[in-house]
C-alpha cells in the first residue's frame, strides 16, 4: 500500500525519521542494561538471567511506548497507515509483560528456597503458574464486568437540522438561516481491547499520581544535593577526623540496634511508634553509609570521576526548569484552560526549525518518564515506614527489580494518557491521540476519575516539594548543630 504525501512530506524524511528513532532505541536498550548493571545486588548480578532478560524486556518496552509519542507526531502524515498497528503491537506486549510474563517470573523466583531439603522445580513451576493464573483471572474478572456494564463512550455531537429540504447541490452556507444545531451526547461502544488498555491506565494512574508527583520534584533537588554534597579534598587531619567520626558513628548506631533488638525481640508486630523509631535508625544507616563510600573516594582518588557532580548540577539545574515548565502547563492549560502554553512553544518551535518541537516534546515526556522512575525508588524506600521491593544502588534483588518494572508499565499507561491531553493540541490527529483523547477520555465511569486525576497528582507534587524542602532545611539544622557541638567540644578539650 503506498504511503500518502501530506503537507510537502516525503518518503525520504520518513526514512530519516525511523533511522533516527531506530538508533535512540538502540541507545534506550543500552540505558535499561546500565540501570540494570548499577542496581543489581552482587549476589545475584551474574545469576538469574532470564529473569534479567525480561526485565530488560518490560523496562524497554515502557521507554519505546514513550518514545513513540514524538515518533507518531513526527509521522502523523503517515499515521494511518502504520501507526495504530504500533501501538497495538506496543500496547498488547507491555500488557502481556505486565499481567503474564513478569509476574510469573517474579513468583517463580520468590518460590525458591535453596534451604529446603529436598529442591523441587516442578512444584515451584506449579506454584508460580497457579498465583499467576489467579492474579489474571482477578483482572480479567473485573476487565469483563465492567466493560459489559460500562463498555460505552459518552461523545459530545452537534445534530443540525433545517426547517426547509436542503438542496445537496447548494452549499450549507446558502442555508444558514434555517439550518440549527443541538449538542447531543451520544453513546459510542468500545471494543473490549480498548477497555482493557483504560482499565491498565486507570489502575497505572493511583502509581503515576505518587511516583511522577514526587519524582518531578525529588528528581533535580537531588541531582543538586549530589552535587552539594560530592566528596571534596581533605587534609590528613581531616580525614582522619571524619574517619573516626564515621567509626565512632557506626559503634554508636551498632549498640542502639543492639538495646532496640534486646528490648522488643519478642514482639510479632511493632507499634507505629516503634517503626517510626527503626526508620529513624535506618535513616542513620544510610548515613553512615553514604559517609563510608566517600572515605572510599578519597582514599582511591582514581575510581572517583569529578566531572559527574557537575554533569548533575547542570542536568539538575535543567531539570528544575523542566519540572516547573512542567507544572505550569499542567495548570495553565489543563486546570485554568487559559492558553495552550508549551503547545503553542512546540508549535512555534517547529515553525522556526524543523524537528526541533519534536524533539523538546520528546524531552519533555522522557524527562517525565525519568522522573516517574526517581518516584518509584524514592517512596520503594519510603512508603509508609515499610520498605516494598526497595530500589538501591548495587543492592537490588531480582524479585524487587521484577516488582517495579511492573509497576513501572502500569504508570507508562497512564503517561501516555496524561501527555496526550496534556499537549492534545500539539499531537493533534496523531494515532495515540485518537485512542486516549477520543475513546478513553469519555468513557462511562472512568471519565469522571480521568478527568479529576490531574488535581491529585498536582496535589502530590506540591506535598513533595514542601516536604522535600522541609527536610533539607531540618538536615542542615542538624548539621550546623552536630557542628556546633563539636566546636564546643573542641573548646573544652582545650581549656
Amino acid at each position: 500500500m503506498a504511503l500518502p504525501v501530506v503537507e510537502g512530506a516525503s518518503i525520504a524524511a520518513l526514512i530519516v525519521y525511523i533511522i533516527v528513532f531506530a538508533a535512540i532505541a538502540v541507545g534506550l536498550v543500552l540505558v535499561n542494561i546500565i540501570f540494570i548493571a548499577k542496581f543489581s545486588d552482587p549476589v545475584d548480578r551474574f545469576s538469574a538471567w532470564i529473569p534479567k532478560l525480561f526485565v530488560l524486556l518490560g523496562l524497554t518496552f515502557a521507554f519505546w511506548a514513550i518514545l513513540l509519542l514524538p515518533f507518531d507526531k513526527c509521522t502523523r502524515p503517515w499515521s494511518t497507515s502504520f501507526m495504530p498497528l504500533v501501538w497495538q503491537i506496543v500496547f498488547l506486549a507491555s500488557a502481556g509483560l505486565a499481567l503474564v510474563v513478569l509476574p510469573f517470573t517474579l513468583y517463580y523466583y520468590e518460590s525458591f528456597d535453596d534451604t529446603a531439603p529436598s529442591r523441587c522445580c516442578g512444584c515451584q513451576l506449579i506454584k508460580a503458574i497457579i498465583m499467576t493464573l489467579i492474579s489474571l483471572l482477578i483482572f480479567v474478572t473485573i476487565l469483563i464486568f465492567m466493560w459489559y456494564f460500562l463498555g460505552k463512550a459518552d461523545i459530545n455531537l452537534m445534530e443540525y437540522y433545517a426547517d426547509e429540504p436542503i438542496n445537496r447541490h447548494t452549499p450549507l452556507t446558502c442555508h444558514s438561516k434555517a439550518i440549527q444545531g443541538l449538542a447531543v451526547e451520544m453513546e459510542i461502544p468500545v471494543s473490549i481491547a480498548v477497555y482493557a488498555i483504560a482499565l491498565l491506565s486507570f489502575f497505572g494512574w493511583f502509581l503515576f499520581i505518587l511516583y511522577g508527583g514526587v519524582g518531578l520534584t525529588a528528581l533535580p533537588m537531588d541531582l543538586i544535593t549530589d552535587f552539594a554534597t560530592r566528596p571534596r579534598k581533605l587534609s590528613s587531619d581531616q580525614y582522619l577526623g571524619l574517619q573516626q567520626e564515621v567509626r565512632k558513628s557506626a559503634e554508636e548506631l551498632q549498640e542502639e540496634l543492639l538495646k532496640f533488638e534486646q528490648e522488643h525481640s519478642g514482639r510479632e508486630r511493632y507499634s507505629a511508634k516503634l517503626r517510626n523509631q527503626l526508620r529513624k535508625l535506618e535513616g542513620r544507616a544510610e548515613e553512615i553509609e553514604n559517609n563510608f563510600k566517600k572515605l572510599n573516594f578519597l582514599r582511591n582518588p582514581d575510581q572517583y570521576n569529578p566531572l559527574i557532580p557537575w554533569l548533575k548540577l547542570i542536568v539538575g539545574i535543567f531539570g528544575i526548569l523542566i519540572s516547573i515548565a512542567w507544572l505550569a502547563h499542567i495548570i495553565i492549560f489543563q486546570v485554568a484552560k487559559v492558553h495552550p502554553f508549551l503547545n503553542a512553544a512546540f508549535e512555534a518551535c517547529d515553525n522556526a526549525l524543523p524537528f526541533l518541537g519534536v524533539a523538546l516534546y520528546g524531552v519533555f515526556v522522557a524527562y517525565l518518564l525519568w522522573a516517574t522512575v526517581k518516584g518509584n525508588i524514592k517512596l520503594g524506600l519510603n512508603f509508609l515506614l515499610l520498605s516494598i521491593h526497595p530500589m538501591k544502588l548495587n543492592a537490588t534483588l531480582m524479585n524487587s527489580f521484577l516488582f517495579n518494572t511492573i509497576l513501572i508499565i502500569f504508570c507508562v499507561y497512564a503517561l501516555l494518557q496524561f501527555c496526550t491531553s496534556s499537549f492534545s493540541v500539539y499531537a493533534r490527529g496523531t494515532a495515540v491521540s485518537a485512542l486516549f483523547d477520543q475513546q478513553m477520555r469519555h468513557l462511562k465511569f472512568l471519565k469522571y476519575f480521568f478527568n479529576y486525576f490531574i488535581y491529585a497528582f498536582l496535589g502530590v507534587a506540591a506535598l513533595s516539594l514542601i516536604v522535600s524542602l522541609t527536610v533539607s532545611w531540618c538536615l542542615k539544622a542538624r548539621k550546623r548543630r552536630r557542628r556546633e557541638e563539636k566546636n564546643a567540644l573542641k573548646d573544652v578539650r582545650r581549656v
